[in-house]
């Protein structure tokens, strides 16, 4: 399907199908906007403070340029009556859809989509008065085992529970049976009614009526199709995870009143983990499920759920991968939060999805690594070793943070696979050839898995203890990378892989001490990196004329230049 119009006509009418439905009270008459308390300078500042700018364009067309330093003090001024109890004009609540493919790179059906709702940020503004006492009610209230967009929380911290839960279990024996729940269109499909039910006593009656008008009045737009929906939260509103959370709550509540402990729930937003040691509590908590999805309009979405049974160390798996239990597929794996689990919690899986893996018929795919890896080519050939590993840590490094905190419970053989894996990875990104010895990659730049790993699970322990007791973890450990030397440019990746080159008449692997055996002066890496700093800082330190980067990693390249030529002479005799 090509023609614009039939798409947009398509998308609607699946969101129609979630987001409007007669079961629930429809808006046939705008709700009229409370009489709020009008908000002081520091609440304003507060306010502005959690909204930005760069967004999508609106479909009112006023810019979130209000949000940026420099107009921020006049827009809270113009904007501070907003809550009087003004009528706002409609079209300020004419929100566009923007639909993301969840399929990329296939062609979705219009049911495959993720519905990103750009609100106006008038809207924004009115919406964010909620989120300060929303967020206290998250932090304060909420089922312990929700994490989801709670202050402090991250997706680690589940992670880390899970996993230890799992080891803690398998280590008395047990069979553990994961169930893993995905809820279709979570945000799409709750009904307003229902939730602002559920917002009685958290919200006062008067911020209640300010989101009743402000879902009054929003319509969903793309191209000529639009609709107002009586069913869902906007996905792309500042209060949206908020509000998903405390409506869905009850379910957390339901499996605890059932016998399950707060370590065997775990939920991060619409992410749900229970843990069952028997199949009875297994077809329990399905049951429960099921239940609760058919009392408060959520769609259980079966074919992505999962049940992964981890047997104790050594034990046999008692269920069969690629049946069904209860109508929830049987699987060998899952991923959660963006660890992929395995029946062995080896790690190995999520590996592979990294690094690359052949299937069943020895095909090879390519791995989540080697595709960025091939797709920065360009930009990292032409680039300093400092900007390499800066690379490496935003793109590379969070890959491997779930693996750091699965790292503590392997054993000692497993835990050396990840380290080796780790460090190819960061070869790869520093432009080094597989040969370079750990020694010299850790002169450039300091890494320790180990230390990492514990690190990560102390981080995930104390905000987990905090999340328990109600409170702040004020000064949280950080495991740091450290490129030893700043402005390092590329030709030193070039001079290491020069230096574990093949000997052309010994046919071993070069070291310097081999260079100097065949009367070719040249310094080893550490020697080479003092020569670097000292000539970094005698330029850096002239009193008249500093070099700016660019320059001074130019200076810094000239040198080892003279040191490249030398090796290559001597490989090309």
């Amino acid at each position: 399907m090509k023609d614009e119009d039939e798409v947009h006509k398509h998308i609607m009418n699946a969101l129609r199908n979630t987001q409007l439905d007669l079961r629930f009270p429809v808006y046939h008459d705008r709700v009229s906007f409370p009489n709020l308390r009008e908000l002081g300078p520091v609440e304003m500042d507060e306010i502005f403070r959690r909204l930005w700018p760069g967004k999508a364009i609106t479909n009112d067309l006023v810019a979130d340029d209000i949000f940026k330093k420099g107009f921020k003090e006049r827009a809270k001024s113009i904007l501070s009556d907003l809550w009087s109890g003004l009528d706002i004009k409609d079209h300020h609540f004419r929100t566009r859809l923007a639909p993301l493919n969840k399929k990329f790179p296939s062609t979705p059906m219009p049911d495959q989509i993720r519905p990103i709702i750009v609100s106006s940020p008038i809207v924004k503004i009115l919406e964010t008065r909620l989120v300060h006492k929303l967020q206290a009610y998250l932090r304060d209230k909420l089922h312990r085992s929700q994490l989801g967009f709670t202050d402090g929380m991250d997706i680690y911290v589940n992670i880390w529970r899970a996993v230890k839960r799992i080891e803690e279990l398998r280590d008395r024996r047990k069979h553990v049976y994961c169930l893993f729940l995905d809820f279709k269109s979570a945000y799409n499909t709750v009904p307003h009614s229902l939730l602002f039910d559920k917002l009685r006593g958290i919200l006062s009656t008067e911020e209640i009526e300010l989101l009743r008008a402000i879902y009054s009045r929003m319509s969903i737009n793309i191209g000529c199709e639009s609709f107002q929906p009586n069913v869902g939260v906007p996905q792309g509103s500042v209060i949206s995870p908020s509000l998903f959370n405390i409506y869905a709550a009850s379910f957390l509540e339901r499996l605890e009143e059932n016998g399950w402990g707060i370590h065997d729930l775990l939920a991060f937003a619409d992410d749900h983990l229970v843990i069952n040691i028997t199949k009875s509590s297994l077809r329990l908590a399905i049951r429960l499920t099921m239940q609760w999805c058919e009392e408060v309009n959520i769609q259980l979405n079966p074919s992505k759920s999962g049940i992964l049974e981890v047997p104790p160390k050594g034990g046999q798996l008692t269920m069969q991968v690629g049946s069904c239990f209860e109508g929830i597929p049987i699987v060998d794996e899952y991923k959660y939060l963006g660890l992929i689990l395995d029946n062995r919690l080896s790690g190995a899986k999520h590996v592979n999805k990294l690094f690359g893996w052949k299937d069943a018929n020895g095909v090879k795919h390519k791995g989540k690594i080697e595709f960025i890896k091939n797709n920065l080519c360009p930009l990292i050939r032409n680039i300093s070793l400092d900007y390499r590993v800066n690379l490496w840590q935003t793109l590379i490094r969070p890959l491997f943070t779930p693996l750091a905190l699965l790292g503590n419970f392997l054993c000692q053989t497993s835990k050396k696979e990840l380290e080796r894996k780790l460090k190819k990875s960061m070869k790869w990104f520093m432009g080094l050839v597989k040969s370079v010895p750990d020694d010299i990659l850790f002169s450039l730049v300091s890494i320790n898995f180990d230390e990492w790993a514990r690190i990560e699970s102390e981080r995930a322990y104390l905000k987990w203890q905090a999340r328990l007791s109600k409170t702040w973890v004020a000064h949280l450990p950080k495991y740091k990378v450290i490129c030893h030397v700043k402005y390092l440019p590329r030709e030193v990746a070039q001079f290491v892989n020069l230096q574990c080159a093949l000997c052309p008449k010994c046919k071993t692997i070069l070291t310097p001490l081999h260079y100097n055996m065949h009367m070719v002066n040249v310094p080893n890496v550490s020697v080479l990196l003092r020569e670097l700093r000292m000539c970094f800082e005698n330029e850096r330190d002239r009193a008249y004329n500093r070099p700016g980067r660019m320059e001074l990693i130019e200076v810094l390249a000239s040198k080892v230049r003279g040191y490249i030529d030398v090796m290559k002479n001597f490989l090309q005799r």
